[in-house]
């Protein structure tokens, strides 16, 4: 489970970005995670909960934005959505697929006061 490490930086992020704006008390940061970016987001939210336990960002809320992953078929020319590393074409049931993103993962927004 990568998402405690990962929410460790997310958290770090934050206060940095918190003291480089002069903000005291942080309201809300949003994360964006990408459909197949290997995040998993209840394990990240799990992570956060701990890190809020151990006294960080207590009263923070944590939003997370998904990313769809965007494919297309070279057999077909289908285009879709997928959250599959794998994924299968689902007009001619092809393997021979293009995705053009979905792998984000990033602080995008810290608000507060």
């Amino acid at each position: 489970m990568h998402e405690f490490s990962l929410m460790e930086n997310i958290v770090s992020h934050v206060k940095s970005a918190a003291a480089e704006n002069g903000i005291a008390k942080v309201a809300r940061f949003t994360v964006v995670v990408g459909a197949v970016s290997g995040v998993n987001i209840e394990a990240l939210r799990f992570a956060f909960d701990m890190h809020q336990k151990a006294g960080d960002l207590l009263e923070a809320l944590m939003v997370i934005e998904q990313k769809p992953a965007p494919a297309v078929c070279r057999e077909c020319g289908a285009p879709f959505e997928t959250r599959d590393y794998w994924p299968v074409c689902p007009k001619c049931g092809s393997l021979n697929v293009r995705v053009d993103g979905g792998n984000e993962f990033y602080l995008s927004e810290v608000e507060g006061e």
